[in-house]
């Protein structure tokens, strides 16, 4: 296990690797195509990365876009989505129309990083440093053991929310769903992820954004209206950095304690 984490340190940090085929598992990016899309992580996350290894992510974030009526392909894939997803007939055809026309497209999302943590104790210290800012769960696949901080009644994590034309779509997570976990770990561990470790999963609590979303929405899968979590204190990358520079912190001191 030691050499898996020894490799990801080295091709996070050493300036000859970082392609794709160098990778220790297989995530489809370079490391300069993941840090060019979420530069926030651009000096922290190499470093965490000496600890831990990081298989997915994203930074706290806004955007704003103009939709081309043109772009086909990026049309064919939200409606794929939505009906990957389960959404009905008569919603998808909502949004299909929506699609359909040319405008603006506000885009927000949480910051969030999928990892693989040495062990259960080093996932927990992590989750715990940064519990006031971010939802967590921890998975020990082997051990059969989950553990999650206290979501309430929230049980799909929306994670990127985009607004068009008065309609919204969002792009979640259901934390609830064993089987989707059970064949997502599965398909880590064909990537060359040891079976015997266990995986972190954060999130922030809230969203950065505008005054370009509403302060609800009404999700197109189940039709539910879900209020959005607002940061009022820090901005995206102010909001990405805090949570990174807690846990570079806390690892930092266990290291030095020990």
């Amino acid at each position: 296990m030691s050499e898996f984490f020894e490799s990801n340190s080295k091709w996070w940090n050493d300036p000859e690797s970082g392609n794709i085929e160098q990778c220790p598992y297989n995530t489809g990016y370079s490391r300069v195509t993941i840090l060019e899309e979420n530069p926030q992580f651009a000096d922290l996350l190499p470093i965490i990365n000496t600890y831990v290894t990081t298989i997915d992510g994203q930074e706290s974030a806004t955007s704003t876009f103009e939709f081309d009526i043109e772009n086909n392909e990026l049309r064919g894939e939200l409606i794929c989505q939505l009906f990957n997803r389960g959404a009905t007939y008569e919603t998808i055809g909502n949004y299909a129309r929506v699609l359909s026309m040319s405008g603006k497209s506000y885009t927000t999302q949480r910051f969030y990083l999928n990892m693989v943590c040495k062990n259960y104790d080093q996932a927990k210290l992590i989750a715990e440093s940064v519990e006031d800012l971010c939802f967590y769960e921890i998975v020990t696949p082997h051990l059969y053991i989950v553990t999650y901080n206290p979501i309430g009644d929230i049980s799909r994590i929306p994670v990127t929310i985009t607004h068009m034309h008065g309609f919204t779509c969002d792009d979640t997570w259901n934390f609830a769903d064993r089987n989707v976990l059970a064949t997502w770990y599965q398909t880590l561990h064909l990537k060359g992820i040891p079976p015997n470790i266990t995986y972190l999963t954060i999130t922030s609590r809230e969203f950065v954004h505008g005054d370009t979303f509403p302060e609800s929405y009404i999700s197109p899968i189940n039709d539910c209206k879900h209020m959005l979590p607002v940061c009022k204190d820090m901005d995206g990358p102010e909001l990405t950095k805090t949570i990174l520079n807690r846990i570079i912190s806390k690892l930092k001191k266990v290291k030095n304690e020990t």
